[in-house]
């Protein structure tokens, strides 16, 4: 019994850092959490379809630079809409994805000056992971060279862009997007 005290003290340190450790997991960002998932399973895991296989909504805003031609615009819109038929894997397998878009119009004051908005569902955070690929996936083979492409297109003409993303939680397996139901097995 006399090493009591100390038995206590690293029992006491222990769970100190532990619990440190857990606030230090729950501070992380989600780009943070991502490398982690990569460094983890190796980006042939993180960007296969069935890696985290619920849907995910990935929301894009643009907000153009006043340069960017009406024209311009719509040219990009009608590119980003295009990605839907051109994503593909290695080997030319596509994977389902839906796009919408539209131009802001709120009158609440709130829009940070953002112009359009796109709505994109994947099936997984796999195939999100896929599409999105750079900064985060830096291997061609694991990434989508049509969005990729994409992005060199548009860039000049973006001043911000703003990127969400959030897995929908879904009530029932009827609330599955439809585009979703394809895919599964």
């Amino acid at each position: 019994m006399k090493y009591w005290p100390i038995y206590v003290m690293l029992c006491v340190a222990f769970f100190a850092n532990s619990a440190h450790a857990q606030n230090m997991t729950a501070r992380l960002t989600p780009a943070q959490t991502l490398y982690l998932a990569l460094d983890k399973y190796g980006p042939e895991v993180f960007t296969d379809h069935a890696y985290n296989a619920l849907p995910i909504r990935h929301v894009v805003a643009f907000r153009y630079r006043i340069t960017a031609t009406a024209s311009e615009r719509q040219s990009v819109r009608e590119r980003f809409l295009a990605l839907q038929n051109q994503v593909q894997r290695p080997g030319g397998k596509k994977y389902n994805i839906s796009i919408e878009v539209g131009t802001q119009n709120s009158g609440e004051q709130n829009d940070l000056a953002i112009d359009d908005v796109f709505l994109v569902t994947f099936c997984s955070e796999g195939d999100r992971n896929f599409y999105v690929g750079r900064p985060i996936v830096t291997d061609p083979q694991f990434y989508d060279s049509a969005h990729d492409a994409f992005k060199s297109f548009a860039a000049p003409y973006l001043a911000s862009v703003i990127v969400l993303d959030y897995k929908i939680a879904l009530a029932s397996a009827e609330a599955i997007p439809s585009i979703c139901k394809s895919t599964k097995g």
